[in-house]
């Protein structure tokens, strides 16, 4: 088997193993606080991830404002390009002997002059619709996805698919990222389960229900999902072209989303639900949904951070990849609890193995077309970075090779 497939070993990959602790810890967090809570409705966690997003992009750039550049007397770059921030990949590294590394995060000295390639108006009118499509997401999730009973707990996670497919379409028209011949046949498998998923939620959860409900309450878990790469793929033309701090762009985008917040709760209070428990419940499971609040708050900045790292490091749809490709642990976890994959009140256990299934084919598939697997057959390994890099090599010895002939040849004469 390992003839057909290579796994490849890719830099940092510090960033992309972080972003799935975070964002897992802050799922398991979630779950505790809704079932033990019935915290659900709350747009609380709407504006603890505004939060969490902008205290950790504040810590950081002052982080690196007060004592990264105090110490260097410099500036730092990110990404390929210039940047105010931080390196994540470096083209310049061989100019830059001074690195330092943070909470995992790498940041190296002196700053090339590159030009923008938007205006300042253009940047934030940009980070303005990163943040919208941000607090949409949070508000659908949080708010209205709950307010469904017939929305399986798991939906979103198993229509994931949908992201990697968005976000490699407006990568190729917006940013002229080509789509690779491993790329398009992963997408298309990825499209075929996506598919399969959305058959089986309509043969084993739409039984006994009014097929607009059912249909309606789908169209808002695929509305959520479609605005997740656009928030994504923002980020990462911000990173790439313009050049911008990650953190100064986490930083904006929460000032937004707390207007956003402002504005959808006037005449309503988001912390009703705190009341409501603070008076229903002991001191002590007070204090304990107070902590795990705060997990939510924390973990949220971790996640926010490692999100737009491994956007610019790599892709939306390595982010995704990282972000879903422990699902199966949820769905095992929602089956054995018999909220999810039940059909006539019992679990079904074909609905959930297909499932299970199928989540294993997209996360392969998801790691084939961010090159974390290269299928050597087909020709699906020709453009991968693994195979232009060993062509490369190749041919650099072969180069070596005819230079030591030459010279051989030379010295016999």
């Amino acid at each position: 088997m390992g003839k057909y497939i290579h796994i490849s070993i890719r830099r940092n990959l510090l960033y992309l193993v972080n972003l799935i602790i975070f964002y897992y810890l802050r799922k398991v967090d979630l779950i505790i606080i809704n079932s033990k809570y019935n915290f659900n409705d709350s747009l609380i966690f709407t504006l603890l991830m505004f939060f969490g997003e902008f205290f950790a992009g504040l810590a950081i750039q002052l982080y690196q404002t007060f004592f990264i550049n105090e110490e260097n007397n410099s500036n730092i770059f990110i990404g390929d390009k210039i940047n105010s921030s931080i390196s994540i990949k470096s083209s310049f590294s061989k100019n830059n002997k001074k690195k330092k590394r943070r909470l995992g995060i790498e940041f190296n000295f002196k700053k090339p002059k590159m030009k923008r390639a938007d205006n300042i108006l253009k940047i934030i009118l940009l980070i303005f619709f990163s943040a919208s499509f941000d607090f949409i997401e949070f508000a659908i999730a949080t708010f209205y996805i709950p307010r469904f009973s017939i929305v399986s707990p798991t939906a979103e996670y198993r229509f994931g698919g949908i992201i990697i497919i968005i976000a490699a379409l407006i990568c190729r028209y917006a940013m002229k990222i080509k789509i690779l011949k491993h790329q398009f046949y992963s997408l298309i498998l990825i499209g075929i389960c996506l598919v399969i998923i959305i058959t089986l939620e309509i043969i084993y959860r739409g039984k006994g229900v009014s097929f607009g409900d059912f249909a309606f309450a789908h169209l808002l878990v695929l509305g959520y999902l479609i605005f997740v790469p656009f928030t994504d793929v923002i980020e990462k033309y911000l990173l790439e072209f313009n050049y911008m701090s990650p953190f100064i762009i986490l930083m904006i985008e929460s000032i937004f989303g707390f207007i956003f917040i402002s504005i959808y709760s006037a005449g309503e209070n988001p912390f009703q639900d705190i009341k409501r428990i603070y008076k229903e419940n002991s001191a002590g499971e007070f204090v304990l949904l107070l902590f795990l609040l705060f997990l939510y708050f924390a973990f949220s900045g971790g996640v926010n951070v490692y999100k737009i790292l491994v956007n610019g490091l790599y892709s939306p749809m390595a982010k995704t990849l990282a972000v879903y490709i422990l699902n199966p642990f949820l769905y095992l976890y929602y089956f054995i609890k018999g909220n999810d994959f039940v059909s006539n009140n019992e679990r079904n256990y074909f609905y959930f193995i297909v499932n299970m299934f199928i989540a294993l084919i997209v996360s392969f598939f998801g790691c084939v077309f961010n090159e974390f697997l290269v299928l050597s057959f087909c020709g699906l390994d020709h453009e991968t970075h693994y195979s232009v890099s060993k062509r490369a090599s190749d041919l650099e010895i072969i180069n070596d090779l005819k230079i030591m002939e030459d010279f051989d040849s030379s010295f016999g004469e």
